[in-house]
């Protein structure tokens, strides 16, 4: 069985029709997809207490709270103008308390 010119054109267009629909769909659902997901990290405990070993405030000012870093730099180094043990005890309370303290900005 032999198909005519206009039973060839019909079956050739429903087929382009139909290729047609599928990218289509295809583009749709390639603009649907789901949206990005940035996932940051929080930051570390552990390295905010080794900032803190090297330059006092800098733990406070890694996990976010700028103010509490700036006044631990400033009452450390006044600890250690006035006398070296009162340095060394602020510089100590600095380290425990970045180690310690929940990131800024960060729930849970």
């Amino acid at each position: 069985m032999e198909l005519t010119p206009e039973e060839r054109q019909k079956i050739y267009l429903e087929e382009k029709a139909r290729l047609e629909i599928r990218r289509q769909l295809e583009a749709e659902m390639s603009r649907q997809a789901a949206p990005t997901v940035v996932v940051q990290s929080r930051p570390s405990n552990g390295v905010a207490a080794v900032l803190s070993l090297f330059l006092p405030g800098a733990g406070q000012i890694y996990m976010g709270s700028i103010a509490a870093g700036i006044v631990w730099l400033i009452f450390t180094v006044i600890g250690y103008l006035l006398l070296i043990l009162p340095g060394l005890v602020l510089h100590l309370i600095c380290i425990l308390h970045a180690a310690s303290m929940k990131p800024a900005g960060f729930e849970r």
